[in-house]
């Protein structure tokens, strides 16, 4: 997928596709441990920082990722535990 549109100003749909980010820290306050989003649609997985659960959000109900969707119908909270990420 290219930025190309967005930075040109122009309409990019990604609507259809999977956007998924890996961010890495170093130095003492980080660890140089990754942290992960996952976008589809108006849905968004991600994880601050490396040592906190992943949150679930509805970016449409919520744009600024204020209120993470927590055991709803629609999805729920991932959790990594020992090595492995859960729903909740």
């Amino acid at each position: 997928m290219s930025v190309l549109p967005l930075l040109e100003g122009k309409p990019c749909d990604s609507d259809n596709r999977i956007t998924y980010w890996v961010r890495r820290e170093g130095y003492l306050k980080y660890a140089g441990l990754p942290y992960y989003a996952v976008k589809y649609r108006n849905y968004k997985i991600l994880q601050n920082f490396a040592w906190e659960p992943f949150s679930f959000f509805d970016l449409q109900q919520d744009p600024t990722e204020q209120h993470p969707i927590e055991n709803q119908d629609k999805g729920g909270v991932f959790v990594r535990t020992a090595g492995s990420n859960q729903l909740v």
